[in-house]
């Protein structure tokens, strides 16, 4: 398996791959996170014949942070991740996964690229600046006075945030996280650029047609999500043609919060949609 920056042009983009001649399948993280947010998947997805790849978005883990702000919207970060994307060389359709922001560039990749993707797996996906809880909102609104507090924020103040959102509903005062996802969340948002924070209210699905999406999909999602509404994932689930949802009890991030069960659901449903094709 090899770490390592792919050049293009100006950037640097820090990358995970999976060495072997396996079916390929791109993961994408959120905000603010790292490719280290799929570590406990990609020994099975290898092991299964799978070949996964990852990248840490512009402004995230050990990719560049760059300083204009217009590289921090949705657009740009986009158009950065399709020239990654096509450095792979990936011939044939691919298995493409994302979770929160990483789901948005997903669902717009396969639809203005139709072809390429042949199974899409959706983790509480952030579909819109709307969808995102009316606290957050009012933050991210403006977001110049997060971007100006961001690295001033103690650890402990990072750590009680991660807390709070993976605590468990039946164990009041313990998280769902494993230790090392724990440490691993707390080190993503500690070294990610202050200005992640301008990217949420530049995303936008207006131009989307969702029934245009005509490629099998699996939709899993956290039902006690506190930062994204839920009705965003019914919505579209609706408007996709072939779409499985999968619901679990866990929050926003449920494939690290309940990784037996998502692992469980996303290796099902690559089994029943594979391809005569595929090296399962």
């Amino acid at each position: 398996m090899k770490n390592h920056e792919m050049f293009h042009g100006y950037k640097h983009l820090n990358e995970k791959i999976c060495e072997g001649q396996g079916s390929p399948i791109v993961l994408l993280h959120g905000i603010p996170s790292s490719l280290e947010e799929w570590n406990a998947y990609f020994n099975d997805l290898a092991a299964a014949g799978f070949k996964p790849c990852a990248v840490d978005l512009p402004g995230h883990g050990n990719s560049p942070k760059p300083v204009s702000l217009e590289k921090y919207h949705e657009d740009a970060i986009y158009l950065e991740l399709v020239h990654w994307m096509d450095s792979l060389g990936i011939e044939g359709a691919f298995t493409l996964v994302g979770h929160s922001f990483g789901g948005h560039l997903a669902i717009r990749y396969v639809f203005e690229n139709p072809g390429k993707v042949d199974r899409l797996v959706l983790i509480n996906p952030f579909l819109n600046f709307e969808q995102i809880n009316w606290i957050n909102r009012l933050l991210y609104y403006n977001p110049a006075l997060p971007a100006a507090i961001y690295p001033f924020v103690p650890a402990f103040f990072i750590r009680l945030f991660i807390w709070l959102g993976s605590m468990q509903s039946d164990k009041f005062f313990q998280s769902s996280l494993s230790k090392m996802e724990f440490e691993s969340m707390v080190c993503d948002y500690q070294r990610g650029s202050p200005q992640v924070v301008y990217i949420p209210r530049t995303v936008r699905d207006e131009e989307i047609i969702y029934s245009a999406i005509d490629i099998p999909v699996l939709l899993i999602w956290g039902k006690k999500d506190p930062t994204l509404s839920t009705a965003g994932f019914d919505r579209i689930a609706r408007l996709i043609p072939q779409c499985e949802t999968f619901t679990v009890k866990g929050g926003h991030y449920p494939h690290r919060t309940n990784y037996g069960e998502v692992k469980t659901a996303i290796f099902d449903f690559l089994h029943a949609h594979s391809g005569s094709n595929r090296s399962e």
